[in-house]
């Protein structure tokens, strides 16, 4: 983004697509390119792209295309477009603030006229988390323990932190009376409190508190919206590897997806982070069926929603954490170039149940 301001050159972004291993991402390419449109496309800035492997036969004459696109179409100014209605008076509690460079985590009121954000700094988090009282830290781990193989594996004092950030979290987000809620939880997390906060993020979301990782308000106020009108929680998950000739793409997430979403013919495991190494995440599957997808999306200077469908596939898990390889109505690589296009936000809502109907009703 940095380059593209300092210099009108013709600009090119090119994603490399890796192998459904079932271990960590290497790259999260995909991510990455996603969160670049989305900034340029709102500073109005043109560019080509291209997700295709280096060595693939098609992937010089793909280039060329990019490359004419980027010399031939001229930059064009993004103005902001007021927005058209309100949210309802949702209350979402931001736990610090986006990491550099995630600005599709970024929210201020105007983003979103109606809904209500309350700002907490993350060292609060760790502060009510120290103050835990033993016993229910204790009654939280067996409780963990009852649900998910793996957790006697885990360096137990990490864990125990976790633990104590799961109950800081319903404490903070009881206290204040959250319908949602937004947590910074890296590296902060991992670097100063030394575990994990995506397990506890997504028991929150199971128990009926929409939680989003990286400080995403949007995000979790997405979360709520998808629970209330599905019924059931869902969670919000990077797009990061599209096929276009198996026609499927992979959803994934570090371990933030609620465990009510699980396969549970595959179970649940207990984890380190696959790329922090600290406990405690839950791994799993998503659960094969139908799925409705939806963002509430401030790219373009406007508030919009985006609505899709989809089914989880009966595959075997893409990548470590949570994750599920999905088929959309129309075909994948299309759905990519329309994710690229609009320069939408990198973290897409998903929730098990077709509620394309009642989601279109709300917007």
């Amino acid at each position: 983004v940095a380059a593209a301001t300092e210099s009108r050159a013709p600009l090119v972004l090119w994603a490399f697509p890796e192998r459904r291993t079932g271990r960590a991402l290497r790259l999260n390419s995909l991510c990455g390119l996603n969160l670049a449109s989305f900034r340029l496309r709102r500073e109005g800035r043109e560019f080509g792209w291209l997700y295709a492997d280096p060595m693939a036969p098609e992937a010089v004459e793909r280039l060329d295309t990019a490359m004419r696109f980027a010399r031939t179409t001229p930059d064009r100014e993004m103005e902001p477009v007021a927005a058209g209605g309100s949210l309802p008076p949702w209350r979402v509690g931001i736990i610090g603030g986006a990491p550099d460079g995630f600005e599709p985590c970024q929210v201020d009121e105007d983003d979103a006229p109606g809904a209500r954000f309350d700002r907490v700094p993350i060292d609060e988090l760790f502060a009510v988390a120290d103050s835990q009282n033993e016993l229910d830290v204790v009654l939280r781990w067996e409780d963990w323990a009852d649900r998910v193989v793996g957790l006697e594996e885990l360096d137990a004092p990490a864990v125990e932190r976790s633990i104590r950030l799961e109950l800081a979290l319903d404490a903070i987000s009881g206290e204040h009376g959250w319908d949602g809620a937004a947590v910074r939880c890296w590296p902060e997390c991992f670097d100063e409190y030394g575990c994990a906060a995506c397990g506890a993020m997504g028991s929150l979301t199971a128990t009926g508190t929409p939680t989003c990782c990286e400080a995403d308000a949007l995000g979790a106020a997405t979360g709520i919206l998808l629970s209330s009108i599905a019924g059931v929680p869902g969670f919000v998950a990077d797009l990061v590897h599209v096929d276009a000739v198996d026609d499927t793409a992979a959803l994934w997430h570090c371990g933030t997806a609620p465990p009510t979403m699980a396969d549970d013919r595959a179970g649940i495991r207990a984890i380190d982070h696959p790329y922090r190494h600290r406990p405690l995440l839950r791994e799993f599957a998503l659960r094969p069926g139908p799925v409705t997808f939806a963002r509430l999306s401030r790219s373009g200077h406007r508030l919009r929603l985006v609505v899709g469908a989809g089914e989880i596939l009966d595959r075997p898990r893409p990548f470590a954490g949570t994750s599920g390889v999905v088929r959309f109505p129309e075909p994948a690589d299309r759905v990519l170039e329309t994710v690229i296009e609009e320069g939408l936000e990198h973290l897409l809502g998903v929730v098990h149940g077709d509620v394309v109907d009642a989601l279109e009703r709300f917007a």
